[in-house]
């Protein structure tokens, strides 16, 4: 090789090895402006070296013992260098950025958390911040005006705050007293800045009040409204539909298979069966027969007349998980009916499963010469008003956030008239529905604004505050907003809060976000519970819902902080209450589902457990704890027709936020107080979780939560309550 190749591929190598050097050493530290001269230096000479020597000049190299390491190095350059120019950029925009932070630094510490302070210095297209703090959501509203009206060139008066109520609004003037022309107000004053027309909103609850009572009247009205609770308001299962016995059994747990006339029975066919009965004045008596261990109903008429119900499909066999010799035990059954004189009437499985056991039962009663006579549609009523006191309250309630969820989706009611179940809740709706002046309703109007809104907005920051309350209208009203003004969204809200299904909510924004804006920014600040353990009880009855988001939890403190109190009847509470809040130390809050749950306990304060968003005491006793038609969760909400209108989940969700609101919301001590044989699936499986902090430990007491303390008591020691109000005291060696 000539001395004047080897000297070129050695000084070629030189450069090479030094601009790679000098890359690395360039990049070690990005915290480090990179300096124009440093910036230019490297990548001109590196790009002069590059357009000297192309790839199609290292062939004349090929002979050189150093060709392989030259061409390595010479790609490693090039690639180097295409990531530089990339590099570079995206370092001096972070420079720009830590510029733009330390001017905001200057004007007042944005806040210790980082994580808080690092999603204040951008200010995304669109953002929601899962935040329950009311103090958090102030300071970080606050640290993000003072940035955008500072480095983005933004005016006060380009920025709007939307809240929810005139109390929240304050609030946020309060904190924003530095920026007196930013723009905030509850979203319904708002909402009306933006039309000419004004009308006078009719109150949905007055109609329905008013309405239902005069239906009421009317007995066609009444027996529809009766065989819709009977028959029509929630579907009911045979064994046929569970595939093991486990699944089967917490099934019948869960239902209130309580008759007409107060009687507990052992399934759904049993109960439309009996029910059936008493609709048509036919007398009874229910009687059981213990066959193989297998508890048999059998529903005994006046004149020699037996009905059973037997778990068979149309084969004649039994479930896949019933046990091999219950086919004998219904053929023993027969057997001794033949050789008595009572005459046996068989109803099936399959016949509840496919719709068809009471027409089938009816033909079977005629037939045998049994008499039929309906009962007054009032008195069936007062009977369902007797097992559920609650009823009506429950029915007002359904309706109102049936009626205000198809305003809200602007659907039409009567688009649901597809199955029996619905058409039998039309019927009962609809009525109520036309005297309802839609034309007057808020969203109504609302929808009337998106229609004519017009595009003078001038806004580059819009803020909503609890989103979780947002409806389906005001939504829409934003998105149009945005659409005209391009303005950044920033949504605050916390999911777990999203319990108002009556004001027309729907939760599926807040959850279901991304669908929207799927490049919205979704951060989250720290949440420090109350009571960490509550927050996990609250928790548990969150994950009922399967959809939620998760918490960004700082442990807290945390003890024993569940109690049950268990009662014979709803008539035991208020003596066994006032014995127990005389031992507690602070404020008490007694929640009920429904105004009649009230049992006036002196020095207790009494909520409805569905307005207890904003809500916070020491001990809290929940009451109305059963399951059933009106108990907790309220089955009658659960309808088909809202469900369709919701969409994302099961309207029976909004129940479980409800409760893990007021749970997670209270200090020291939640007490359950539960009948002995009817509490609710949701409430047995909160019992039989936290059983460990229900008993309590050694070292709290069962009553209070207060601490325990060791006595001396004659020969022996006990623990008693550190509060003094509090009675409590046990011999150790039972603890």
């Amino acid at each position: 090789m000539k001395k004047e190749m080897k000297r070129e591929v050695e000084d070629a190598l030189e450069i090479l090895n030094g601009l790679i050097s000098n890359y690395n050493d360039f990049f070690i530290n990005e915290s480090k402006p990179i300096p124009d001269e440093i910036k230019d230096t490297y990548l001109n000479v590196a790009k002069a070296f590059m357009n000297d020597l192309k790839e199609e000049d290292l062939k004349k190299y090929q002979k050189s013992s150093s060709y392989e390491d030259l061409v390595s190095k010479y790609n490693t350059l090039k690639s180097n260098v295409s990531e530089a120019e990339s590099r570079i950029k995206e370092h001096n925009d972070k420079v720009i950025m830590l510029d733009k932070e330390n001017k905001i630094k200057d004007m007042g510490e944005i806040s210790s958390d980082a994580s808080i302070k690092d999603d204040i210095i951008t200010v995304p297209s669109e953002e929601l911040l899962l935040v329950s703090s009311a103090d958090d959501k102030l300071k970080y509203v606050t640290d993000k005006i003072k940035y955008v009206t500072s480095l983005e060139s933004t005016l006060e008066e380009e920025i709007l705050i939307l809240t929810y109520t005139n109390k929240d609004s304050k609030s946020y003037m309060n904190a924003l007293k530095d920026y007196p022309n930013v723009g905030v107000m509850p979203i319904n004053k708002f909402i009306y800045s933006l039309s000419d027309i004004k009308t006078t909103e009719v109150s949905l609850n007055k109609v329905i009040d008013e309405e239902l009572s005069n239906n009421l009247k009317d007995d066609n009205y009444t027996r529809n409204l009766v065989l819709y609770l009977l028959h029509y308001h929630q579907n009911t299962y045979s064994s046929l539909a569970f595939s093991d016995k486990n699944s089967y059994n917490d099934y019948l747990d869960s239902l209130n298979l309580k008759t007409l006339k107060g009687e507990t029975v052992s399934s759904p066919a049993i109960l439309n069966i009996t029910d059936f009965l008493t609709e048509n004045k036919v007398n009874y008596k229910i009687k059981n027969i213990l066959e193989d261990n297998e508890i048999f109903n059998v529903i005994s008429l006046d004149n020699d007349i037996d009905i059973i119900y037997f778990e068979l499909d149309e084969k004649g066999e039994r479930p896949v998980f019933f046990k091999d010799s219950y086919i004998e035990t219904v053929d023993k059954i027969r057997n001794d009916y033949e050789n008595s004189h009572t005459k046996l009437i068989e109803c099936y499985a399959y016949e509840k499963k496919n719709g068809s056991i009471i027409n089938n039962l009816y033909t079977k009663l005629y037939d045998a010469g049994v008499k039929f006579a309906l009962e007054e549609s009032h008195t069936l009523l007062d009977l369902l008003e007797k097992q559920n006191p609650n009823l009506i309250p429950s029915l007002k309630e359904t309706m109102l956030i049936t009626i205000k969820a198809l305003i809200e989706e602007n659907k039409p009611l009567e688009e649901f008239n597809k199955t029996l179940s619905e058409r039998k809740f039309v019927e009962l709706l609809k009525p109520i529905y036309d005297k309802y002046n839609i034309s007057s309703d808020f969203s109504n109007e609302t929808y009337k604004i998106i229609d004519n809104l017009k595009d003078n907005l001038n806004y580059k920051f819009i803020i909503l505050d609890n989103f979780e309350e947002i409806t389906t209208s005001k939504f829409k009203l934003i998105q149009k907003i945005k659409n005209i003004t391009g303005a950044n969204l920033l949504f605050l809200g916390d999911d777990w809060q999203s319990i108002y299904l009556n004001s027309g909510t729907n939760p599926k924004y807040i959850k279901n976000i991304k669908k929207y804006y799927p490049d919205i920014k979704i951060s989250l600040l720290p949440y420090k519970p109350i009571n960490f353990r509550l927050y996990e009880i609250a928790k548990k009855v969150i994950s009922m819902t399967n959809n939620y988001y998760d918490k960004n939890v700082e442990v807290s403190d945390s003890f024993s902080s569940i109690g049950i109190i268990r009662v014979k009847n709803k008539d035991d509470i208020k003596d066994k209450l006032i014995n127990i809040v005389k031992s507690l130390p602070g404020s008490i809050t007694i929640a009920g589902r429904y105004s009649g749950d009230n049992v006036d306990v002196p020095n207790t304060k009494f909520i409805l457990i569905n307005d207890t968003k904003i809500y916070n005491s020491d001990y809290t006793f929940i009451i109305n704890t059963e399951k059933g038609l009106c108990g907790y969760p309220n089955e009658l909400i659960n309808n088909v027709i809202l469900n369709k209108i919701i969409e994302i989940e099961p309207a029976i969700y909004n129940e479980y936020r409800t409760l893990a609101n007021i749970i997670r919301n209270t200090n020291k001590r939640v007490y359950l107080v539960v009948t002995e044989e009817n509490t609710s699936k949701v409430f047995r499986d909160i019992i039989d979780t936290y059983k460990d902090d229900i008993l309590a430990g050694k070292n709290e007491c069962p009553i209070c939560g207060s601490s325990l303390i060791i006595k001396p008591s004659g020969d022996k020691e006990e623990l008693e309550c550190s509060n003094e109000k509090c009675s409590y005291h046990s011999d150790i060696n039972e603890n």
